[in-house]
């Protein structure tokens, strides 16, 4: 396979081999590779993510939904299908992802996790969501995890904490877009 070749858009035939030599990689090549095709944005590198999405579990998953975040509109739906993923790191990337893209067609999937999700670390991430797209429609979800959500994170952050800043910034965000 020719690398410069490739590095353009990948074969049928291609891709069908990395998918096949995918797993016999150590999980650091693996990595390597997702964040070298995500930096190509081109269209095959994506939809090879997506196949190698799949079977992928850990960091290497965690990798592939960061990756794919190049193409926002496509990764979008992606990341709001991992925010139901079993393992909480990958819940708790997808949550982060989803803040950064600052999207107002995620804030229902947000606030089921600000509401459901187990762990306090994904809720914390969906809070910050939350607060970065400054919608309205959280802010009653917000209020009720401020009084009665006193979980703490891995890192010492407290969930209530977390979503009081959270309807801080959606209300100064509203005032902002009034005022302009």
């Amino acid at each position: 396979m020719d690398t410069d070749s490739f590095l353009q858009g990948p074969s049928d035939q291609d891709s069908k081999r990395i998918r096949a030599n995918f797993d016999a990689q150590t999980e650091a090549a693996q990595i390597q590779l997702i964040y070298t095709l995500g930096r190509q944005h081109k269209p095959a590198h994506f939809d090879l993510l997506i196949q190698l999405l799949e079977h992928a579990q850990g960091e290497v998953r965690c990798a592939i939904i960061d990756a794919l975040t190049h193409d926002p509109e496509r990764a979008l739906p992606i990341l709001v299908t991992e925010l139901q993923h079993p393992d909480l790191v990958v819940r708790w990337v997808a949550s982060g992802l989803l803040s950064n893209l600052h999207d107002i067609r995620t804030v229902p999937a947000l606030l089921g996790c600000l509401t459901s999700d187990p762990d306090s670390d994904v809720r914390i991430n969906a809070a910050l969501a939350l607060g970065h797209i400054g919608d309205v429609r959280a802010l009653p979800a917000l209020e009720q995890v401020t009084r009665h959500d006193h979980s703490v994170g891995r890192h010492g952050h407290a969930v209530h904490t977390i979503a009081a800043a959270a309807i801080t910034e959606i209300l100064q965000t509203q005032t902002r877009r009034i005022s302009e």
